[in-house]
C-alpha cells in the first residue's frame, strides 16, 4: 500500500494500453513513405499520450496544481 503523501502510479492496464497504442502507431509512422502523413501521426500520438494522462488525473482526482508538481 502507498503511503498517503507518495505519488500514485499509472496502474499496470494503462502503461500497457499507452505502450501497445503507441507501438502500433510508431511502427505505422515509420513505415510511412510521407513526411505530412508521417507529422500528423506523430500528433496523433502526442494526443493520446496526453488523453491517458488526462485519464489517469481523472482516475487518481489530482487537481492542476499536483499534476504541474509532478
Amino acid at each position: 500500500m502507498l503511503a498517503p503523501d507518495s505519488p500514485p502510479t499509472k496502474p499496470p492496464t494503462i502503461t500497457l494500453l499507452r505502450w501497445s497504442v503507441k507501438c502500433s502507431l510508431k511502427k505505422w509512422e515509420h513505415e510511412e513513405p510521407n513526411p505530412q502523413v508521417q507529422t500528423v501521426i506523430a500528433r496523433q500520438i502526442g494526443a493520446i499520450d496526453r488523453q491517458v494522462d488526462e485519464a489517469v488525473y481523472r482516475l487518481y482526482g489530482l487537481m492542476a496544481e499536483e499534476i504541474k508538481r509532478r
